[in-house]
């Protein structure tokens, strides 16, 4: 990959806004500050209004001593307005430990949210560390390919000429081909550990 062109803060600040864990966290602390309201609000009197509207429907049918029948009807609207209130004077404490239980998870959350940031800044900082020797180690390798290279050149000319033996030209092969395998390993390296920065951003 090509460099990564960007200072480290910038990373870490990119991976406080954006990682998933760390806003879930922030979720949680989010959900326990609400808790803590709910849990104040518990000691409040309370205010309930209700209102009715319906119709009423009576008719009644009478006859007494067997006299003539009579009856009496009657129809309307029936409105209900009302209000209740509620109070609470002593519920046994029930409520301030509540309270004091929805502070200890606020505390909680609070908590784990900072673990969360430090553990996220370390492991920015951790691959971008591995990330530049990567970085390093592969630089060494392209230079000892280039040396290995010219080292086999030379001696494959001077075999040639009669100057080298058959043993000397192999070591130097050898040689090269090591400082290739080992550009391979490095080249790895270097792509795992971007890769490792991206992920921990």
């Amino acid at each position: 990959p090509a460099d990564l062109d960007f200072e480290v803060q910038t990373a870490i600040d990119t991976a406080l806004q954006k990682r998933p864990d760390l806003a879930a966290a922030v979720a949680g602390v989010r959900a326990a500050e609400a808790a803590v309201e709910f849990a104040k609000a518990d000691f409040f009197p309370t205010v309930d209004f209700n209102a009715g509207v319906g119709w009423e429907q009576f008719a009644l049918d009478a006859r007494v001593n067997r006299g003539e029948w009579g009856d009496q009807d009657y129809g309307g609207i029936d409105y209900d307005l009302g209000i209740t209130g509620n109070w609470i004077l002593f519920e046994g404490f029930e409520l301030r430990n509540n309270l004091r239980e929805a502070r200890a998870a606020r505390r909680k959350a609070q908590a784990d949210l900072e673990t969360l940031r430090i553990k996220a800044i370390g492991e920015v900082w951790d691959s971008y560390s591995d990330y530049l020797a990567a970085q390093r180690q592969y630089d060494f390798g392209i230079a000892l390919v280039e040396s290995s290279r010219e080292s086999y050149d030379a001696m494959l000319a001077s075999y040639d000429v009669g100057l080298a033996t058959i043993t000397e030209l192999i070591a130097s092969e050898k040689g090269l081909a090591s400082s290739l395998a080992e550009l391979v390993k490095t080249r790895g390296l270097l792509l795992t550990s971007s890769a490792e920065v991206s992920y921990a951003i």
